[in-house]
């Protein structure tokens, strides 16, 4: 079973099954908050870590949204998320606050940066907050200097999943 550090980033190429492997490992641990980010129907959706409840990202026409290339993104579809993450930031105890992920929207200061900022400071004095943050591979070098990370733990997904699971990596 993976030990977690106080972050851990897992990091690799687009569609490479990141929040595959995060929906593998959250299998195995309780206490997960946060956000996940899988794809649905093409498209992608936020889905509630501790609850499972499950929206669209995509903002509908005529909608407040952030737009990222060909992406047009919920303003009220991030700040429900937001919520979801802050209520882990804010529990007692051991718990895991999942970002699923940290991309384009918050090198521009938009999206999850200002919940991230609060958490990542959070962690720092709370022993009990562990953060695990999906961050494509482009990203990660801008996302460490960005924040100024300093004390984490970088994993691939192959990587990731052998760790969680290593009794059960295919040996073929």
């Amino acid at each position: 079973m993976l030990k977690m550090n106080k972050i851990i980033v897992l990091s690799d190429e687009i569609n490479s099954g990141k929040t595959t492997a995060i929906l593998k490992w959250k299998k195995q641990v309780s206490n997960v908050y946060g956000i996940l980010s899988p794809k649905e129907n093409e498209g992608r959706i936020f889905e509630d870590a501790k609850t499972g409840e499950q929206w669209s990202m995509l903002a509908q026409e005529g909608e407040s949204a952030l737009e990222v290339g060909r992406f047009k993104f919920s303003l009220a579809a991030f700040e429900k998320a937001i919520n979801s993450i802050s209520v882990g930031i804010k529990e007692k105890g051991t718990r895991y606050v999942v970002f699923d992920e940290i991309g384009p929207l918050e090198m521009q200061n938009l999206g999850f940066h200002s919940i991230l900022n609060q958490a990542l400071t959070t962690s720092f004095f709370d022993p009990e907050l562990l953060l695990l943050l999906v961050i494509r591979r482009s990203l990660a070098k801008e996302f460490v200097d960005k924040y100024q990370v300093k004390y984490l733990e970088v994993f691939n997904v192959m990587d990731f999943l052998n760790l969680i699971s290593p009794d059960q990596t295919d040996k073929s």
